[in-house]
């Protein structure tokens, strides 16, 4: 009979979780740091993982994670465990808005490259965050280069219900897909040089229609919210290339990007747009690309398009239900804001997401979707689980989430979330910060923080929590060696939303003020949003 006796069911582990941490009660905060929380056969040096590098002029960074056991590393495990289920064990299925067979589809099989390009995306982001990784992603790479036409296009048909060939679509949408996310995070992966070549295939493929998009985007009704998030891979290819034509083409959609105030527009691709323009923020040191992102960010929490929780609607500024996707895009971008203007509320809010809007949309299968959203939270029904973006979205976001624990900002070590493991962090002068993270927060406010090869002049920040109370730092020095407690207290606090008020727990959102019903005065049309069809309607 096969040995079970190792494996942990999500009951379980919560249960496990929650019996350590009141375990602790009986520990010293010094005791703490004896507690070993990453398997000891596996050490960040032995993973392959995203290489992170200076950005912003050289003055920010951030780290190269190994998480120890936690919530965080165990729901990128139920995302990834997810994508290699029922349906999407068949690569088969995946590949069916490439390959096209004749005769067969599945929900959006005409939108070219999403699935495939979403999921080769996440696993790429996600690989050894958690010391794991999911086997079929050199499988899935050279799937899709097989799919390659001698145009650069990638798939047998345009992003259609039509079916049209690509060269019939004059902004050639396909090529603006997930897929060109996916690639280039393959090549800063694996170095693969295959896929630069189908990343730049594709640039090629919508720089020859930029005309096209120009007019288009001139009347943001013939042009949804949708295809303009391919700022975020010409961002990265330009960082890689230095082609100024890629950079040109995000000037063109920042010049035309509409304000997310007073219309109806599809919030996962409006937020991924703004991401793109923080990721040319921090690759060209330029803060005038974030101008845009700095605008609409404060209309979507002042407006409090968001609910209390973090949650995001569909559509903004409000719908009757959420998006995992949109939830995953709101936690990135507030991260980015965290790193780019040296923002503690950014990053306090996108804990607040964390912990509530998104942990709370992620099922027990451990995909994510949609929920209704009600006057006071959420609803029960109309509850979709969305197997094709927003689970793939949200596993993305998670591990950025865990990437963001430990940066360099301004010649110092922020520790801006009280997230468990070993982190590396890129230094200006050359080589890698060491930290480790043991905590039992948010179940306890004690943490212990171990720094090694830290420049001695280097300052070492920790950001307090804004629901941890009377919070009490130590910190001890040696050489290049730091080491830090962290001590404080949780307990139940009542805020003010504007209208009325939520209680909390922690990080936890316990009771919500009031959700984000409804309220939309613009005709709610899927021409001014996603495409017609790609999400179905409850």
């Amino acid at each position: 009979m096969r040995d079970h006796s190792q494996k942990i069911s999500r009951r379980s582990f919560i249960r496990q979780t929650t019996a350590t941490g009141a375990a602790t009660a009986c520990l010293s905060t010094a005791s703490a740091a004896a507690r070993s929380t990453t398997p000891a056969q596996t050490t960040i040096q032995e993973i392959r993982s995203l290489t992170p590098h200076l950005l912003l002029n050289g003055t920010v960074a951030v780290s190269r994670p190994l998480l120890a056991p936690s919530q965080l590393s165990f729901r990128i495990g139920l995302a990834r465990t997810r994508m290699a289920s029922y349906p999407c064990d068949s690569m088969d299925f995946v590949m069916m808005d490439l390959e096209r067979p004749d005769r067969r589809s599945r929900h959006a099989h005409w939108c070219t490259g999403d699935l495939s390009g979403r999921l080769l995306e996440f696993l790429c982001c996600a690989e050894g965050v958690d010391g794991k990784n999911d086997a079929r992603l050199e499988e899935l790479f050279q799937r899709i280069l097989q799919q390659r036409r001698p145009s650069g296009f990638i798939g047998r048909y345009s992003a259609s219900p039509d079916d049209p060939v690509p060269e019939q679509d004059p902004v050639r949408a396909g090529a603006a897909s997930k897929l060109f996310h996916g690639l280039l995070r393959y090549y800063e992966l694996t170095g693969e040089p295959r896929a630069l070549s189908a990343a730049k295939g594709l640039a090629e493929v919508l720089w020859s229609v930029h005309e096209e998009w120009a007019k288009r985007l001139a009347d943001p009704r013939t042009f949804g919210d949708v295809s303009q998030w391919v700022v975020e891979p010409f961002a990265r290819l330009y960082n890689i290339t230095k082609d100024p034509r890629w950079i040109e083409f995000c000037r063109m959609i920042r010049d035309g990007l509409q304000s997310c105030e007073n219309r109806v527009c599809h919030s996962h691709g409006f937020l991924s747009t703004l991401r793109g323009l923080q990721e040319l923020t921090l690759i060209t040191g330029d803060l005038s690309w974030n101008e845009a992102v700095d605008r609409n960010y404060r209309i979507i929490v002042e407006k409090q398009f968001e609910m209390a929780d973090g949650n995001i609607p569909e559509k903004f500024p409000h719908s009757e239900r959420n998006e995992g996707c949109s939830i995953a895009d709101w936690l990135m971008l507030n991260l980015n804001q965290g790193l780019i203007h040296g923002d503690d509320l950014a990053y306090d809010k996108a804990e607040r997401i964390f912990w509530n809007a998104l942990a709370f949309n992620q099922l027990i299968t451990g995909g994510l979707g949609h929920r209704r959203i009600t006057a006071n939270g959420y609803g029960v029904d109309k509850i979709h689980e969305a197997w094709w973006c927003c689970t793939q979205n949200g596993g993305m976001a998670m591990s950025h989430y865990a990437r963001h624990t430990v940066t360099l900002r301004q010649k110092t070590l922020q520790i801006n979330l009280l997230t468990p493991g070993q982190f590396q962090v890129p230094l200006p002068g050359g080589g890698f910060a060491r930290l480790r993270i043991d905590t039992a927060y948010p179940a306890r406010p004690e943490t212990v923080i171990e720094a090694e090869n830290m420049p001695v002049e280097m300052p070492l920040r920790v950001r307090i929590p804004s629901c941890m109370q009377d919070a009490n730092i130590q910190e001890t020095r040696d050489g290049k060696r730091r080491r830090v407690l962290l001590s404080g207290k949780i307990g139940h606090r009542i805020e003010q939303c504007h209208p009325g008020v939520i209680l909390t727990y922690g990080p936890l959102v316990l009771a919500p003020g009031r959700g984000a019903e409804n309220k939309a005065t613009a005709k709610d049309s899927f021409s001014e949003g996603a495409p017609a069809g790609y999400i179905p309607k409850s």
